[in-house]
């Protein structure tokens, strides 16, 4: 198995990263997807963990090698709109062959995003198998 870290320890109002400190929207830097590294393993695990958070973070996926602005589909969409913050750590399993990736926050409000990560599994004989 190998994860891909889209977001780490981002705290509101604290600048860090693409994260400003006092913008309610901002993207993550760009992560290697699946694709990337290994072709057609379609299989993404997409996990968060927040804390004390409100706003909502969205992890987008490309399937082309130099994405702009119009390649980028959501796979993912974490709410939090409990106006007393909420702890949680949410997955989902998306499929498709996504070359990037990256996290979209929106709303942030309040909280700590612990971390957004993508996990895929390496099948080291992939291509054999057809």
């Amino acid at each position: 198995m190998a994860t891909t870290l889209l977001l780490r320890s981002v705290e509101h109002g604290v600048p860090s990263g693409n994260y400003d400190g006092s913008s309610l929207d901002f993207y993550s830097d760009v992560g290697k997807a699946n694709t990337y590294y290994y072709g057609y393993n379609d299989h993404n695990f997409i996990e968060i963990r927040v804390y004390d958070f409100i706003g909502i973070i969205k992890v987008e996926g490309s399937l082309s090698n130099d994405p702009n602005f119009a390649d980028w589909v959501e796979l993912a969409n974490f709410a939090f709109d409990d106006s007393s913050g909420q702890d949680a750590v949410q997955s989902v399993n998306n499929r498709g062959n996504y070359v990037w990736l990256r996290a979209h926050v929106t709303f942030f409000q309040a909280g700590v995003i612990d971390y957004v990560t993508s996990t895929y599994n390496i099948r080291e004989n992939y291509f054999e198998e057809f």
